[in-house]
């Protein structure tokens, strides 16, 4: 059942993505999926996702694209690897957050409910622009 809150997640894997779907089910998301970045690049200029989960590692692109392109969404990025430095560049490029993969089901609760503050606080943000 479709709701007024969308999310967007990336990733070459079927099995992250629906081990990641599977964590988002109680939040009553509006899902959509894909594996590439070109298919992203279309659904992002279709639509506007409350939340974007990308995997790091793109054979058509860069998560940096994706960041870009969801803005202002804020976008997740889920990696393998354990180390400082993904982390910190895909900060610096803008993610939202940074997350090893697969996230257990407490670890994808705190990404999902900060991110959907997050674009609660700025919509209140750009509404009370006007």
């Amino acid at each position: 059942m479709p709701t007024d809150k969308s999310i967007l997640i990336l990733s070459p894997d079927q099995q992250s993505r629906d081990r990641i779907i599977a964590s988002v089910r109680k939040f009553n998301l509006d899902e959509h999926c894909c594996k590439d970045c070109g298919e992203a690049r279309s659904l992002l200029r279709r639509h506007r996702f409350d939340i974007v989960l990308c995997s790091d590692n793109l054979a058509d692109g860069k998560y940096a694209d994706v960041i870009t392109a969801a803005k202002p969404a804020p976008v997740v990025i889920f990696s393998r690897l354990a180390d400082w430095g993904p982390y910190v560049a895909a900060l610096d490029a803008g993610a939202f957050d940074y997350v090893a993969c697969p996230p257990d089901t407490r670890e994808m609760d705190r990404i999902v409910v900060s991110a959907l503050n997050e674009t609660l606080r700025l919509s209140a943000r750009a509404a009370s622009a006007f």
